[in-house]
C-alpha cells in the first residue's frame, strides 16, 4: 500500500469540495428558477410566499422587523412584497393599540387557504420523497453545519 502526501490527500479534498460548491450554486439557481415558475400561477413573488411562511410558522402576528429577522433571504424587497400582500388581501397591518408607532402584520383567511392550497401542491410533487428520512436528517445537518 502507498501511501498518499498529504498534498495530493489536500488537493483531492479541494477539488472534491469545489465540486460540492458548483453542485450546490446549480441546485440554489435551479431550485430559484423552479420555485418561481411555481409560485407564479399563485400570483405570488418568493419574498411574498416566504413572508406568508414565516408568518404562519411563527405565529401569524409580527412587526416588519421580526419578519425580516426571521426570513432565509434578506430581500431589500419586503416593504413592497408586504405593500402587494396587503393590497391582495393575503395580510393586514395592525396597528398596536397601546403604541401606535407599532405595526404589525397578520395572515388574512384569504392568505391562509392560499398557503393550504400551495402546500397541498407542493405535497404532490415533492422531489424529496426519494430520501429516506435518515437521508433527510443527515441532509437538514449537513446544510446547518454548512450555513453557520
Amino acid at each position: 500500500m502507498k501511501l498518499r502526501s498529504c498534498g495530493e490527500i489536500c488537493g483531492n479534498a479541494l477539488q472534491l469540495l469545489d465540486e460540492v460548491s458548483k453542485k450546490l450554486i446549480h441546485i440554489g439557481h435551479r431550485t430559484e428558477a423552479n420555485t418561481t415558475k411555481f409560485l407564479k400561477p399563485f400570483g405570488l413573488s418568493i419574498t411574498q410566499y416566504e413572508i406568508m411562511i414565516v408568518l404562519k410558522q411563527e405565529g401569524n402576528k409580527l412587526t416588519v422587523g421580526e419578519i425580516k429577522s426571521k426570513m432565509i433571504d434578506d430581500s431589500p424587497n419586503v416593504s413592497r412584497s408586504l405593500k402587494q400582500l396587503v393590497e391582495n388581501q393575503m395580510v393586514v397591518k395592525l396597528r398596536d393599540k397601546t403604541d401606535k408607532r407599532q405595526v404589525y402584520i397578520r395572515l388574512t383567511d384569504k392568505g391562509n387557504n392560499l398557503l393550504d392550497k400551495i402546500q397541498m401542491t407542493i405535497n404532490k410533487t415533492r422531489k424529496m420523497d426519494t430520501l429516506t428520512e435518515e437521508e433527510l436528517n443527515s441532509l437538514q445537518n449537513i446544510l446547518e453545519k454548512l450555513g453557520g
